[in-house]
C-alpha cells in the first residue's frame, strides 16, 4: 500500500496529502484503520469533502486514497458530507481544526 499522495506527484497531491494525513490525525486513526472502514463511512466522507473542496484532484484519486468504490459512490459521500455540515456544528467544528492543523503541517 502506498502512502498518502503517493500517486499523484506534484503540489496537488502534497497538498491533498497533507490534507489527509491532517484529517487521520485529528480522528486519531491510522490509514489502515481508514481503508478497513466501510466504504460510506462518514469520516471518509469529511476528508473526501475537504480535499475536494481545497485542491482540485480528480474522484478517481480520492476514492483510491481513502477506498470509496466508484466515482459515484465517492461523490455521493461527498454530498452527503456537505448536507451535514450544513446541519451540524460539531461536524463543522471537526472539518475546521482537520483545516487549521493542515496549514500547521504544511
Amino acid at each position: 500500500m502506498k502512502g498518502i499522495g503517493e500517486p499523484l506527484c506534484g503540489p496537488l497531491g502534497k497538498r491533498a496529502g497533507v490534507l489527509l494525513r491532517a484529517g487521520l490525525s485529528f480522528l486519531k486513526m491510522e490509514l489502515e484503520e481508514l481503508w478497513k472502514a466501510r466504504k460510506g463511512d462518514e469520516r471518509k466522507g469529511l476528508l473526501a469533502e475537504i480535499v475536494q473542496a481545497k485542491t482540485t484532484v480528480r474522484l478517481d484519486w480520492i476514492s483510491g486514497q481513502l477506498p470509496m468504490g466508484t466515482r459515484s459512490g465517492c461523490c455521493r459521500a461527498i454530498g452527503l458530507a456537505r448536507e451535514r455540515l450544513k446541519k451540524d456544528r460539531k461536524a463543522r467544528k471537526y472539518r475546521q481544526d482537520i483545516l487549521k492543523n493542515a496549514t500547521l503541517n504544511d
